[in-house]
């Protein structure tokens, strides 16, 4: 098992203190558990290769926040597969704990025990009950042989559902394209995909926030080669229509 050892406030043994800003990582998804704000984030390690930086892997860090929402520390999570690179890697606010989606094609989720202070395994191994993303096989021919990654938080949605953003990524005509969908995730950890999406361009974008409210759902973005950030809400019901096939 790997084990994890999270931080009390104030504490900082064994973890990277920060001051004012969040240098080194990307795609934070924060979220909140017990009353404390964190975030999973990305850090990428470059190295200089001919004097020219170099990226040569990544890991996933859990960042806990300070009650004035500074960065207070953080700790590295494990790879499960004992891997140099990982990324996106997503909180998944269960009602019965705090869980992690490694990925969601095939959907892999481990659990982050803050007790035991150990991530373990608790689903693997299941593609979508439902995939309504098909359609964009009419503009990007092969597009669904793509593997999907974790994109927004996975927070409680409808009774018990959860909802999220994945999304995908590929080349086309020598420019990079970023694809989205939501993901629905039932209390058996049986998953649906909605219909694909773009928020402004066809080109990089990406989704690392979530919130579901009473009547909608807001996500925050980066758009435009991650040069501009941007919030748009949806309603409900809007999102719900999304789980089917076009109209």
């Amino acid at each position: 098992r790997s084990i994890l050892r999270i931080p009390e406030w104030g504490q900082a043994l064994d973890v990277t203190l920060f001051e004012e800003t969040l240098r080194g990582f990307e795609d934070i998804r924060i979220f909140e558990h017990s009353g404390r704000w964190y975030g999973i984030g990305c850090k990428p390690e470059v190295e200089l290769v001919n004097t020219a930086p170099t990226f040569v892997g990544s890991s996933m860090h859990l960042i806990a926040f300070q009650q004035n929402f500074r960065v207070g520390a953080t700790v590295e999570l494990p790879s499960p597969n004992r891997s140099r690179w990982e990324k996106n890697w997503v909180p998944f606010q269960k009602k019965e704990g705090l869980h992690l989606v490694y990925r969601p094609s095939p959907l892999m989720v481990f659990s982050l025990d803050f007790e035991r202070n150990r991530i373990t395994p608790a689903f693997q191994g299941q593609r979508a009950v439902a995939d309504w993303s098909g359609a964009s096989e009419k503009v990007w021919a092969g597009v669904s042989k793509i593997a999907w990654s974790g994109s927004s938080q996975i927070v409680p949605f409808d009774g018990e559902s959860y909802l999220g953003v994945i999304h995908r990524k590929f080349e086309y005509s020598n420019e990079i394209v970023f694809e989205h969908a939501f993901v629905r995730i039932n209390a058996a950890f049986e998953m649906e995909i909605s219909q694909a999406f773009h928020f402004l361009t066809f080109g990089e974008e990406f989704c690392a926030g979530l919130v579901v409210r009473p009547e909608d759902v807001v996500l925050s973005f980066g758009s435009h080669s991650d040069s501009r950030s941007y919030i748009a809400a949806l309603g409900r019901d809007d999102v719900a229509a999304l789980f089917g096939p076009p109209r």
